[in-house]
């Protein structure tokens, strides 16, 4: 849809640029014709006005009938033809004009059509989240992803909106597909992750300063390896056994999250923050802790904690260290 705007502004702009050479071509004929004649017929003005144009002697030379005739047609000539010139121009001028609103009316035309068609794209997308069937669901994350991309200024943020709701509370339920096709996880929920997830996008949030909402999800067992989750919320979500190994979680929110079993090895969580999560047997070897706060956090049974991760972490209003229970370090 995008091209037909394009399409209609090329073909307008080239009959603008064909009236616009015409025109110029008018005015500067009129202009040259005008003035020669004119000319011609200022130096012909002072015979007009001699004794010699009226058939008076003067010197002994007398003018013609016909040269009287010929420098008064002359004179008339140049004048009608420079008012022809002023005339066509400013026709010109005015069909321009014109022209500018015609094609000014058709974009905008071509603007609502679009905005329309996308509108339909939308709504029918949305309609396929609610299917009962995972591959329907699926699709329309990506025909919401595509809109997203068609039309960034007015439908990017929208689109996130709908798509993290989506992962918070969807609208079915695990079904048998899912676990035939990825056992424990749903796909449409990490689909939706993937996306949400890449580069690019988290530089587009950055820009916006919008943040990823995912408070009280169901995320077992998803995969989030290496995936970029800046400020992202992750407050009392189901996180057990997923897999975080590498992600950049920096300034991450998972305040009562359960990430019972959870996978982080080598994970960012600078600044993130922990209190009153559950990490029971997660496993967090060389995981980033840089003023991580992890008051009230449940960390036994750590797989790869180390006291050096424990000392680059803070806890919010000074509480006493046996805040954060720590009943076993695992090397």
């Amino acid at each position: 849809m995008k091209a037909m705007p394009i399409a209609i502004w090329e073909m307008l702009d080239d009959l603008f640029g064909l009236i616009e050479r015409r025109w110029r071509i008018v005015v500067s004929l009129g202009v040259v014709l005008g003035g020669l004649v004119l000319l011609n017929s200022i130096v012909s003005l002072g015979e007009v006005f001699s004794f010699k144009t009226w058939g008076i002697p003067e010197q002994d030379d007398r003018a013609t009938l016909s040269e009287v005739v010929r420098n008064l047609g002359l004179l008339a000539v140049g004048i009608v033809g420079l008012a022809f010139g002023i005339w066509r121009a400013w026709t010109a001028h005015l069909q321009t004009i014109t022209a500018q609103d015609q094609a000014a009316t058709a974009i905008r035309q071509a603007e609502i059509a679009e905005q329309g068609h996308l509108t339909d794209r939308f709504n029918m997308a949305v309609e396929q989240l609610g299917s009962s069937e995972q591959t329907v669901r699926i699709g329309g994350v990506y025909a919401l992803w595509r809109i997203a991309n068609d039309s960034p200024e007015r439908d990017q943020q929208p689109v996130w909106d709908i798509l993290c709701a989506f992962v918070r509370q969807p609208p079915v339920q695990r079904d048998i597909d899912d676990f035939e096709m990825m056992p424990g996880r749903r796909n449409d929920i990490q689909t939706i992750m993937n996306l949400l997830s890449s580069f690019d996008v988290a530089m587009q949030m950055a820009n916006r300063n919008y943040v990823l909402r995912f408070d009280g999800a169901d995320l077992s067992e998803i995969d989030l390896r290496n995936f970029i989750l800046v400020k992202a919320s992750f407050i009392r979500s189901d996180l057990t056994n997923a897999k975080l190994d590498g992600a950049n979680l920096t300034e991450g929110d998972f305040v009562g999250a359960n990430l019972t079993q959870a996978s982080l090895y080598d994970a960012d969580l600078t600044h993130a923050k922990l209190s009153g999560a559950d990490l029971t047997r997660a496993r967090i070897a060389n995981a980033i802790f840089h003023e991580t706060s992890i008051y009230s956090t449940n960390l036994s049974s750590a797989g790869g904690l180390t006291q050096e991760q424990i000392d680059n972490t803070h806890t919010y209003f000074n509480h006493p260290p046996h805040s954060t229970r720590l009943n076993r370090i695992k090397p």
